[in-house]
Parts: C-alpha cells; sequence; structure tokens
C-alpha cells in the first residue's frame, strides 16, 4: 500500500466520520426544534382551551339556560373538541418523531455499512501485503 492510498483512505475514512457527526447532529437539531414546538403548541392549546371554558358559563348565563342541559352538552363539546386537538397534535408529533427516528437509522446504517466494507477492504489490504511478503521470502 503507497502512501497516496493510505492517504486517500484516510480522507474517505474522516470524511465518513465526519459526514455521520454532521448528520447525527443535523437530526438533534431538529428533535430540540420538535421539541420547543410540541412545547409552545401544548402552551398555545392549554391558553385557547382556559379562555374557552372560562367564557363557557357567561355564554349560558340566561334565564333558563343553565339548568336546562345546553350548558352541560356545549361543555361535553368543547372537551370532545380539546381532547381531538390534542390527539391530533399528539398524533402529528409522533409522525415527525419516527421520520427523524428513520432518518437515524438510514445514517447509521451508511455508516456501519462503510465500517464494514472498510474493514473487508483492510483485510484484503494486509492479505496482499502478506503474499507478496511470502513472494520476497
Amino acid at each position: 500500500m503507497s502512501l497516496g492510498d493510505f492517504l486517500t483512505d484516510a480522507k474517505n475514512r474522516s470524511a465518513a466520520v465526519q459526514a455521520y457527526g454532521y448528520g447525527l447532529n443535523d437530526i438533534q437539531s431538529a428533535r430540540d426544534n420538535l421539541n420547543r414546538s410540541e412545547t409552545m403548541g401544548q402552551y398555545n392549546m392549554g391558553q385557547k382551551y382556559d379562555q374557552a371554558w372560562r367564557k363557557l358559563p357567561a355564554s349560558f348565563n340566561r334565564r333558563g339556560m343553565i339548568d336546562s342541559g345546553v350548558r352541560r352538552q356545549a361543555a361535553g363539546r368543547l372537551g370532545a373538541n380539546q381532547l381531538m386537538e390534542q390527539t391530533a397534535q399528539a398524533l402529528a408529533l409522533s409522525d415527525k418523531r419516527a421520520g427523524l427516528d428513520r432518518k437515524r437509522l438510514a445514517l447509521e446504517e451508511a455508516f456501519s455499512s462503510y465500517q464494514g466494507d472498510d474493514a473487508i477492504a483492510d483485510a484484503l489490504r494486509r492479505l496482499a501485503v502478506s503474499q507478496s511478503l511470502q513472494g520476497l521470502i
């Protein structure tokens, strides 16, 4: 193995490690952004429904409406809407996290296959060197 081959191999190895590191960093940044947006989404949704729950009794504060069951029905609809929105937000975040997990898995598979190919190439180089040394002796 010549010095040029060794330097090329070292550059390829460092480029693969660098690409792997940058890929992991990108995935972690996306995960951090997702966590921040999840927190803000939960806060905003909480504020929205807190205001809606506070306004609910006032909208039915007319004669006979509080006891008629209409308020109870409106509270049930509001609770169902809140639960549906929370579930939709959780599913969307789950899908985004699954996408990030798939990207990480693909990155790790690519890097591990490079390492495997590199190990095979090293073994073949050692075999060639040992055979050439046997031919000299």
